[in-house]
């Protein structure tokens, strides 16, 4: 995964945040960090927006952060927001 991603693909992150934070006591089970590669395999063709996601996931949790630049996320999240986006 390059450095740099379209806006494009900033969003289809940040709506997969945006659920991740409205998950309310439920546990997130895939796709997570750590879930990733024991799941995906159940999928019969990964669409080009999963694939995004299981390699953005599988990043270090501050680059995750670094990668959605144009959505201010360093800057606009609360320090427990980052926290959470780094747990996933």
């Amino acid at each position: 995964m390059t450095n740099e991603l379209n806006i494009e693909e900033q969003l289809v992150i940040v709506e997969f945040i945006e659920e991740y934070l409205r998950k309310g006591q439920f546990e997130l089970i895939f796709p997570r960090s750590e879930t990733v590669d024991r799941y995906k395999k159940y999928f019969k063709a990964p669409r080009s927006c999963n694939f995004l996601l299981w390699k953005w996931l599988k990043l270090g949790a501050n680059e995750r952060l670094n990668m959605l630049k144009d959505f201010g996320l360093r800057k606009h999240c609360s320090e427990s927001m980052r926290q959470d986006i780094k747990s996933i």
